[in-house]
């Protein structure tokens, strides 16, 4: 039942970022996949998220502190959440927009209505359509063989 306002608090807060030129410039920097394939400009980045709005299961991960010790068991049980969902055929997309800006972190842990610290914010399901798979460098490129054992 939390959905449409956390779908709409993902929205409100994806559209904040994007009006944040220090958001959009780090954006930009990021990779987002082969080159000269991906549009990461504003607008595409928008498009996208409206793409996604709709898509797979809401999934919150959550805490019951907000302390570095608190941040790796998130991370422990993040793992285990995608490495699941890897295993299931699943989906997996970040959806922490909301979960990053002051403003919004405070609606969506209202929108749940828990006592807790949310960590994660994920979209799990079935894709449409299978994802390319990225370019992988080979064995002999990032590796170096050992003089001597350990």
């Amino acid at each position: 039942p939390e959905r449409p306002m956390v779908e709409y608090l993902i929205a409100k807060a994806g559209h904040l970022q994007l009006t944040d030129p220090d958001f959009v410039a780090e954006l930009r920097r990021w990779p987002t996949g082969r080159p000269g394939t991906v549009d990461s400009s504003a607008a595409a980045v928008s498009r996208r998220a409206a793409q996604e709005t709709t898509a797979g299961s809401l999934v919150a991960l959550a805490t019951d502190g907000d302390t570095p010790e608190q941040w790796i068991v998130a991370g422990e049980g993040l793992a285990a959440v995608l490495l699941t969902a890897a295993g299931l055929g699943l989906a997996v997309s970040f959806a922490n927009q909301p979960l990053q800006l002051p403003q919004t972190r405070a609606d969506v842990a209202a929108t749940f209505a828990v006592g807790t610290d949310l960590q994660q914010l994920l979209r799990v399901g079935f894709a449409d359509v299978a994802p390319e798979q990225t370019p992988r460098r080979s064995l002999d490129d990032v590796s170096v063989p050992l003089s001597e054992p350990w």
